[in-house]
């Protein structure tokens, strides 16, 4: 992928170091060491149990590993106070697997919440922001609408546009594609892909959808259960091509579509 070879000589803006997921006598993960370029999408892969959504949360702060570090921006996450990670989490979006949208608010009201709570905008700049956030996601003219009236596909949407609220030189997607039909799926793709070409953010996203992997990431980890850690790091297309572990081989070679979907509409 282009972006990729554009990457691949930009500073890293998050490390992961020598990192261990440890849940009473159960390890789930150990060791596990990463970069992630700025401008890249970077994507956490592997079969359900390997430890990828505890990878993220560990990530973002939600979730202390039992021992190794994670730095974002210069900062260490891992040992950061209270004050600290709330300067870090203003630099940073996640989008959640449900999208995490608050039920009693409308699609506004959700995406407004970390402008109120991370700047001193006044209520019409916020507003202002919010309809533009909504926009960039085909969700314009809907932010009085509440979640429940919306698709799964369009809750994902208004949950990326809170997200990117702030504007945040890094986003973090966990299964974004869970649950979504492939025309919902394609249409994710190609905004995914039309926001890193806006606005430059870096893009690590935790999937184990096939297609999704193919389609957008720059460079992917490959976490194994079995193996407590790491497979293999790389460019999905070029370890699919070249896979030697039989592990790697079965997980990337499951019948799927090797190109982009075209572009779709709203």
């Amino acid at each position: 992928m282009a972006e990729g070879k554009e990457n691949a000589g930009r500073e890293p803006v998050l490390i992961v170091k020598d990192v261990t997921a440890r849940f009473g006598d159960n390890v789930l993960f150990e060791k596990v060491g990463f970069q992630v370029r700025r401008g890249e999408i970077f994507a956490i892969a592997g079969e359900s149990g390997c430890g990828k959504s505890t990878l993220l949360k560990i990530m973002i702060g939600l979730l202390k590993p039992a021992s190794g570090t994670v730095w974002m921006e210069g900062v260490n996450v891992t040992g950061a106070g209270e004050e600290q990670m709330r300067r870090i989490r203003s630099g940073m979006g996640v989008l959640f697997q449900s999208g995490a949208l608050f039920g009693s608010m409308t699609l506004g009201e959700n995406v407004a919440l970390p402008l109120r709570e991370y700047t001193d905008l006044p209520a019409p700049w916020i507003d202002r922001v919010v309809r533009a956030k909504l926009a960039m996601v085909n969700l314009g003219g809907l932010e009085d609408r509440y979640p429940a009236e919306l698709s799964g596909g369009m809750q994902k949407r208004a949950g990326l546009a809170r997200a990117m609220a702030l504007d945040p030189g890094i986003l973090f997607f966990d299964e974004p594609f869970s649950g979504l039909d492939p025309v919902t799926s394609a249409e994710l793709e190609v905004l995914i892909r039309r926001i890193r070409s806006a606005v430059g953010s870096t893009m690590i996203m935790v999937s184990h959808d096939l297609p999704s992997l193919f389609n957008l990431a720059d460079r992917i980890i490959l976490l194994d259960r079995g193996a407590r850690g790491i497979l293999a790091e790389g460019d999905p297309r070029e370890m699919k091509r070249d896979a030697v572990d039989g592990r790697v081989a079965r997980f990337l070679h499951r019948a799927v579509p090797d190109e982009k979907p075209e572009e779709v509409g709203k």
